[in-house]
């Protein structure tokens, strides 16, 4: 058997006003829930979109000069320059290691510089360059067949500054260089 109460009017108009309420907040909750879905799918976006640039300043090659030093170069961790047989000579290495001056979040390089006419100035540019990335941990450098001589060497022998490089692949065959820069940049990679 069911009963009926019946509700009085004032209830029953309480009960919709609570409904009516009720739905209007579900409905704010709803939007203000749509709301930040919005905001937060447009921060992910955000997120994912730097990172998918910063991914793509990490890993760059490069196999021309200019394009090396139109980018921007100290947002660059991971680089692979293959300049090989392009007749570079002191004043290019010198821009070359001016612009890897700026590559201060530099970790791991690979440059290969094979088959140019890259002297002792250049080289020492070159050097000193690469000093100021502070970063940098990982370091191929490829100079095989230049003419950098002895004092080139002696350039290069400021890699010992590098003080977090751990792994050193240093290409130096067919330079013109004597038994005295040998013994030099030995010296300095020793300590």
């Amino acid at each position: 058997m069911i009963y009926y109460l019946p509700l009085s009017k004032f209830f029953q108009q309480y009960l919709i006003i609570i409904f009516i309420q009720n739905k209007s907040k579900l409905t704010y909750q709803l939007t203000f829930n749509i709301l930040q879905f919005i905001i937060f799918h447009k921060l992910l976006f955000k997120i994912f979109d730097k990172i998918n640039k910063q991914m793509q300043q990490e890993n760059q090659y490069f196999d021309n000069v200019e394009e090396f030093l139109n980018s921007s170069l100290q947002f660059h961790q991971v680089l692979h320059i293959d300049l090989s047989s392009n007749q570079i000579g002191d004043e290019g290495a010198s821009a070359l290691g001016s612009a890897l001056a700026n590559c201060t979040n530099l970790s791991k390089l690979v440059l290969i510089l094979n088959n140019n006419i890259i002297g002792g100035q250049g080289a020492s540019v070159l050097g000193s360059g690469l000093v100021n990335c502070t970063n940098l941990s990982n370091l191929g450098l490829h100079l095989y067949n230049n003419k950098i001589g002895d004092k080139g060497v002696l350039g290069l022998s400021e890699l010992a500054k590098c003080t977090n490089l751990s792994n050193l692949i240093l290409d130096l065959s067919n330079n013109q260089i004597g038994g005295k820069g040998v013994s030099e940049l030995g010296s300095a990679l020793q300590n």
